[in-house]
């Protein structure tokens, strides 16, 4: 019998996938999203772009809906004025509609341990920690189907 297949073979490198500071604004966070998520010659799924501390330590993830979210008194006719005399929306931190990152993998982990996480929590993605601190990768979805599917039925 074959070795279980690790996070390790099966994540994506954490420079393939979208990554701001937790400071940047929603107009900046959109404008990252529309350049590299939507326009870019990399088209990574899920949309999701990851939010970094200033020692880049993955801090939280932010969604296209969590940014539009943001943004919701720009576009939905409701005003574009601060919330309680403060900033304009598109000027509030990514930090506010962010998700906090939660769960985390080792590489070593197999991929059993991923489809559970993904499927008990409803994740998109599990972002994956070498030695419990540096975050080295990404482990989605699509290839934790990809490869429980294989093993499930075959090919």
């Amino acid at each position: 019998m074959a070795a279980p297949v690790t996070v390790r073979e099966i994540m994506v490198d954490v420079f393939e996938y979208p990554h701001i500071p937790y400071w940047f604004t929603l107009r900046q966070a959109a404008g990252i999203v529309r350049n590299t998520l939507l326009q870019g010659e990399k088209h990574v799924q899920p949309l999701i772009v990851l939010v970094f501390d200033e020692k880049y330590n993955l801090v939280g993830m932010a969604s296209l809906r969590e940014i539009i979210r943001g943004l919701e008194p720009l576009w939905s006719g409701a005003g574009a004025g601060g919330t309680d005399g403060g900033k304009p929306p598109a000027e509030a931190p990514v930090a506010t509609v962010m998700r906090q990152a939660q769960a985390f993998l080792p590489p070593e982990a197999a991929v059993a341990d991923a489809a559970r996480l993904i499927v008990e929590q409803g994740l998109e993605l599990v972002p994956v920690l070498e030695d419990g601190k540096k975050l080295i990768g990404v482990v989605r979805w699509q290839e934790v189907f990809r490869e429980c599917s294989r093993l499930a039925l075959g090919g």
